[in-house]
């Protein structure tokens, strides 16, 4: 799965959603471009783990709960 340029997943509405144990590689253009993913928790108090590397810039990862109706 690819995270670069020309793919859509720059908003909330947009995201691209991750199955379980796929590494997704790519680039991103700049530190100030988001990229969105969505991420199925099944349980609870599950643990996600994220592992971003060979950055060129100083990243943020920020991680928001569902959207709720």
């Amino acid at each position: 799965m690819l995270a670069g340029p020309g793919t859509a997943n720059d908003t909330r509405g947009t995201a691209a959603d991750l199955p379980v144990d796929t590494p997704v590689t790519g680039t991103v253009e700049s530190s100030a471009r988001a990229r969105w993913f969505r991420v199925f928790v099944p349980d609870p108090g599950s643990t996600l783990i994220v592992t971003l590397s060979a950055l060129t810039e100083d990243y943020t990862l920020l991680v928001f709960a569902p959207e709720v109706n």
